[in-house]
């Protein structure tokens, strides 16, 4: 059974409800027709044992739940926030985007990894075997020279194979010095990789 003013659960046997302190309206204890629907009864303020008044709430209907709505709030909050990562994840540019997708921009993101000191970028342009092959030299590379400037000065593509000239100018041991070092690369899996 329940309060009639406040709606809250009223124990067994009870003649007030121990919330707002309204008399508890049983089915036996008021005449309805049943033609009319039941109405709360409205009461008095019924003074307290203490001599206080006790306040009687006025009658409204059950209040939504907010936290559902806020639950909700979070949910919508969480789902969006997870697409804009995801977009951001999928459409932001890449740093390496093109390596790979022709001879010169493997080359191109080569001698970048080679300017910026990163051996191990260097190394992912190459084939499996050709990082291998030449993995302490890069190391090697990196480490006592540094290249200055650079600049793609020729492409030739015959089929999955393909020629790649660039000059260089290169600091070793304090001194400059401008050569011109041709790449080899292959076509593997659909990627442009160094292989000498």
């Amino acid at each position: 059974m329940f309060c009639n003013k406040c709606g809250q659960p009223l124990p067994e046997g009870s003649l007030f409800c121990p919330s707002c302190g309204a008399k508890a309206v049983t089915p036996t204890s008021r005449p309805t027709t049943p033609h009319q629907p039941m109405q709360p009864v409205q009461q008095p303020m019924q003074p307290a044992a203490t001599g206080a008044s006790v306040y009687t709430a006025p009658q409204n209907p059950a209040p939504t739940p907010r936290r559902n709505n806020r639950m909700l709030w979070y949910l919508v909050a969480g789902i969006v926030a997870a697409m804009a990562i995801i977009a951001a994840v999928v459409l932001w540019p890449k740093s390496d985007e093109g390596a790979g997708s022709s001879p010169d921009s493997t080359v191109e993101h080569f001698m970048k990894a080679w300017k910026n000191g990163d051996a191990d970028k260097m190394l992912s342009c190459a084939t499996e075997y050709a990082a291998d092959r030449n993995r302490t030299q890069t190391y090697r590379m990196i480490r006592e020279c540094r290249l200055i400037s650079y600049d793609i000065i020729d492409v030739q593509t015959q089929g999955d194979h393909a020629r790649v000239k660039a000059r260089v100018s290169i600091e070793e041991n304090g001194e400059i010095d401008t050569d011109t070092i041709t790449y080899r690369l292959e076509l593997v899996g659909g990627q442009w990789l160094i292989c000498n």
